[in-house]
């Protein structure tokens, strides 16, 4: 589905919509600096402790925009990762073919990962010498 398409149902309509990947980053940046500071304010603290509001945002887990938010006890956020290949070179179209999940640092290999796309082996390699001299 694309941004704008829609389900019908004789109750109800839902309209998915297509997110930019920087806006959910910033909105789950957002939603977990309030859940710090909404947790210091909670404990006496105010908003200018700031060293103790970054420490709330570290070691936690939340549910975000666009799914699971894990952030380790160092406050870096568990990355998780899709690998796109392209399945047919005439339509141009591609499809997810493998994840990573950083909290469990783990690889799920789909239907369409074919490993022969994701080789070095049997290129050909150009010598320094066949290079032109640009100087």
């Amino acid at each position: 589905m694309t941004g704008g398409d829609q389900v019908m149902n004789p109750c109800f309509t839902v309209v998915f919509l297509q997110i930019n990947m920087f806006m959910e980053g910033f909105h789950d940046a957002l939603l977990l600096y309030a859940m710090a500071l909404h947790e210091a304010i909670r404990n006496g603290l105010t908003k200018k402790d700031g060293a103790e509001i970054t420490y709330r945002m570290w070691n936690r887990t939340f549910e975000g925009i666009a799914g699971q938010v894990s952030m380790d006890i160092n406050g870096d956020r568990y990355g998780d990762f899709s690998v796109m290949s392209m399945t047919n070179t005439e339509a141009g179209t591609y499809e997810t073919v493998c994840n990573y999940y950083g909290v469990k640092e783990s690889f799920q290999m789909l239907p369409g990962f074919k490993p022969d796309h994701f080789t070095l082996r049997g290129l050909h390699r150009v010598s320094h010498a066949d290079l032109p001299d640009k100087s």
